[in-house]
């Protein structure tokens, strides 16, 4: 149904360039994932308010046309004003029918859009139904001091940040090498911009993660990856409450959520 809609939705917009071929390859190729299909829907919508906004001015200028006055001779009975005055009879319901036409067109793309955005909205809800696994801190305890720092005044966590095979694949912009701290922030990011970060989510009142980090993406080891640390009244390294984070003192480094648009 949603592809039948996307198809009919490119052929009013574009009627010579675009097959229905082409509007469903389209669709199954940027839809792999939920978020790829509200990415790919919103723009759909998008360009379809824009068709309809085109739609409105064009019947809007054609129906003050329809409302000029037509002053006519009757007094003229020849041959050629009858004819004259049967063309623009026949012009003037030519214009009403192309504009009665277009507002026909307009009404549709106004109720596919509807039902388009009930499609994202049920797929945020999908989202939301389905748990978005939280980041986990592996094995580990806390690390040594930190270089240039006094003692016994911050501790880091050296734990390995693992996330379950499922976790990010609905909703990540980040994958591949990318580290798994970054990851998580862009997920935290897209699902922030879905509006799905509630009770059930999450339990923090700042989008904020603390990360003490030994060393750097680039020559960090394997057990000092950045992780995430958490007090909860334990030690930096043995909270796993990951969404529900709190403030960590000193705050060495942070990663602030800001919206990011995502389609």
């Amino acid at each position: 149904m949603i592809i039948c809609l996307i198809i009919t939705i490119f052929l009013a917009i574009e009627p010579r360039s675009t097959s229905s071929q082409d509007a469903t390859s389209e669709y199954v190729a940027a839809t792999s994932t939920p978020c790829d299909e509200i990415r790919f829907l919103n723009a759909v919508i998008s360009k379809a308010e824009n068709h309809v906004d085109r739609i409105s001015n064009n019947v809007k200028a054609q129906v003050e046309q329809l409302q000029q006055p037509i002053t006519i001779d009757c007094g003229n009975t020849s041959p050629t004003s009858n004819k004259a005055l049967k063309l623009l009879i026949a012009e003037t319901v030519r214009r009403a029918q192309q504009a009665s036409a277009q507002q026909s067109k307009k009404e549709y793309l106004k109720k596919a859009i509807t039902v388009l955005k009930a499609r994202v909205a049920q797929t945020r809800l999908l989202i939301h139904k389905n748990d978005i696994n939280q980041p986990m801190l592996t094995g580990g305890s806390a690390g040594q001091n930190l270089a240039n720092y006094a003692s016994n005044t911050n501790k880091h966590c050296t734990s390995k940040t693992s996330v379950a095979a499922p976790a990010f694949d609905k909703c990540s912009a980040a994958t591949g090498t990318n580290a798994a701290i970054l990851t998580a922030a862009n997920n935290l990011r897209e699902l922030k911009q879905l509006k799905l970060l509630d009770d059930k989510h999450a339990g923090h009142n700042a989008l904020t993660i603390q990360v003490l980090n030994k060393g750097t993406l680039t020559v960090a080891g394997a057990d000092q990856k950045p992780g995430f640390c958490v007090n909860g009244g334990q030690d930096v390294a043995t909270g796993n409450n990951i969404l529900g984070i709190t403030a960590v003192a000193p705050q060495i480094k942070t990663f602030t959520m800001t919206e990011s648009p995502i389609g």
